[in-house]
């Protein structure tokens, strides 16, 4: 049996030689490349065929897919909320299903740093059952914005290393991210991180700042909903406007522990911490921040 499909123009083609056969079905969702004008049945037909700084834009509907973005440059994904907020004080939430584009599956960017695409945006998605397969492996600007996740990995995010020319530029905004741990900044590579106006719904640490270089960290105006919000080990960041319900009352999977605590600073310096909100719940023994560091600058916080 020999088989030929094409994706494209929104419909679904199978030709079957053997049988002299051609099947034609409709898409019931739409992928539409706004850069080339060509519609796709797939988020991946639509990846695959697409050149160097495409926009794709996403319909509001389910697809279950594993996307692969090696060697794509520079695409931006949009979503039916594109533009939407997910993050603090939005309509949008971790229960928002009206209207989405929802994504089942995984995302990868490749094995081998000749791979690695240089430039990605995502807006406006629902993402379900998710995770980064072999992490987040892009040079250049990496934006995250808008987005709802459910993720089942041990991580929803954690940046990799790589080898010189693999620096990085992260910034994840205006997003609800729900699952174990949230975002891993751990090499390197990162040469700035902008973590603003999310919601972490999380059963351990929301955001660790690890093996990183110094002062590449702003962290502003999230909520984190978790027993430990934050975990510093580098110098130099900048965390300012943040709520840290660690546990809060009502948010009934946290762990009421007297390791809770919202911040954790492992003997470093130099941070700038001011202008935060430690929410606690009636059980919580814990600390508001657990610091080994020296000369923190920590000014205007309740």
């Amino acid at each position: 049996l020999i088989t030929t499909t094409y994706d494209g123009d929104a419909y679904s083609f199978v030709i079957d030689y053997s049988n002299n056969a051609v099947t034609l079905t409709a898409c019931n969702s739409l992928v539409h490349n706004a850069t080339q004008d060509i519609w796709y049945c797939s988020i991946q037909g639509a990846i695959s065929a697409a050149n160097d700084d495409d926009v794709i834009v996403v319909s509001a509907g389910t697809y279950t897919e594993n996307l692969n973005f090696s060697g794509k440059n520079g695409l931006e994904l949009r979503g039916a909320q594109y533009g939407n907020s997910a993050g603090v004080g939005a309509s949008r939430n971790q229960s928002s299903t009206t209207d989405e584009s929802i994504i089942v599956g995984t995302f990868t960017t490749g094995g081998g740093t000749s791979g690695w695409p240089e430039g990605l945006t995502v807006d406006g998605f629902r993402l379900e059952n998710f995770s980064f397969v072999q992490a987040l492996r892009v040079r250049g600007e990496v934006v995250f914005t808008n987005n709802i996740v459910h993720f089942t990995s041990t991580y929803f995010m954690i940046s990799v290393a790589g080898n010189a020319g693999m620096e990085r530029d992260i910034i994840l905004t205006n997003s609800n991210i729900n699952g174990e741990r949230g975002f891993s900044s751990d090499n390197a590579r990162v040469e700035s991180l902008l973590v603003d106006n999310n919601v972490f719904n999380t059963t351990a640490a929301s955001l660790i700042s690890a093996s990183s270089l110094d002062g590449i960290a702003t962290i502003t105006n999230n909520l984190f909903n978790s027993p430990r919000g934050i975990n510093i080990l580098t110098n130099n960041n900048t965390i300012v406007g943040n709520t840290f319900n660690t546990p809060a009352t009502g948010v009934s999977w946290l762990v009421h522990s007297a390791r809770n605590r919202g911040i954790d600073l492992y003997e470093v310096t130099g941070n700038i911490i001011e202008e935060n909100i430690f929410v606690s719940g009636s059980n919580r023994t814990g600390n508001y921040a657990l610091t080994g560091g020296r000369g923190e600058t920590v000014l205007g916080n309740s």
